[in-house]
């Protein structure tokens, strides 16, 4: 009996690994899986014990080991899963609604300021948003990271023409996602970054998008792109008002 059982369960093994890849079980989730199929064996040779007084010939008998720890196994996940139902997750979708662009000179220092607006809505549970990071792709492949900034205040983004758009800090989107986003919400805000090798003409040239990613509360990533087809804006001419963020714009002095 003890061969035909060790036969039994190493046909089986391979079914089993089946079940637990398909179920794409976590390392925590998958020592539960084990433990389960232990407790299916024992359960099963319980239930054999109980039935010591069946004489099943031994085809019967290589199926019965094979076929009842299976459906044992399939008992236990059922209940677990009526017990334990799936964990609701968040599912947020970012948009960029427009990026303001600006060189920015200190000191000799020339660093490219990209300032995005971006929309995330929620529609599945409540969770916040955070880890925002923002890569800028040219037409010929290269691919240049955004170091991100706090944003003060008051910041003005200054134009060739020697104008202004002010923007303040209190609608940095880190301030409005700190806070978890409600399913069926939506939090928009303001992002600030420097780029070190980049300059705004470059922006310009056709085929460039800007790629932003940032993670969930559950640690899920997402990503949301806008190429220059979009509202890039590097004029006090281009800016807009934007619903519940507040701006301004500094005229050049005559």
């Amino acid at each position: 009996m003890l061969s035909i059982a060790v036969a039994a369960l190493a046909s089986l093994a391979g079914v089993l690994v089946f079940f637990r890849d398909q179920l794409g079980l976590s390392n925590v989730a998958g020592r539960v899986f084990w433990l389960f199929v232990a407790e299916a064996f024992v359960l099963t040779a319980l239930m054999r014990w109980v039935w010591s007084g069946l004489n099943l010939p031994p085809v019967k008998t290589r199926i019965y080991w094979v076929a009842a720890p299976a459906l044992v196994l399939l008992a236990l996940l059922k209940v677990n899963q009526v017990a334990n139902p799936p964990q609701a997750l968040p599912h947020l979708q970012a948009q960029i609604e427009g990026v303001v662009f600006a060189d920015l000179t200190q000191d000799g220092d020339t660093k490219l300021l990209v300032v995005p607006v971006v929309s995330i809505r929620n529609t599945g549970e409540a969770s916040i948003a955070e880890r925002f990071d923002l890569t800028i792709h040219l037409p010929d492949g290269n691919t240049f990271h955004g170091d991100g900034q706090t944003m003060p205040e008051r910041l003005e983004i200054p134009f060739p023409d020697g104008s202004a758009l002010v923007v303040f800090g209190e609608d940095s989107l880190y301030k409005r996602t700190i806070r978890p986003i409600q399913h069926g919400g939506t939090a928009r805000g303001r992002l600030a970054y420097l780029f070190t090798s980049l300059r705004s003409a470059q922006l310009k040239a056709e085929g460039v998008f800007c790629q932003l990613t940032m993670l969930d509360g559950w640690g899920q990533s997402y990503a949301t792109r806008l190429t220059t087809t979009g509202p890039f804006v590097n004029s006090a001419a281009q800016t807009r008002e934007i619903a519940g963020l507040r701006s301004e714009i500094r005229r050049p002095s005559r």
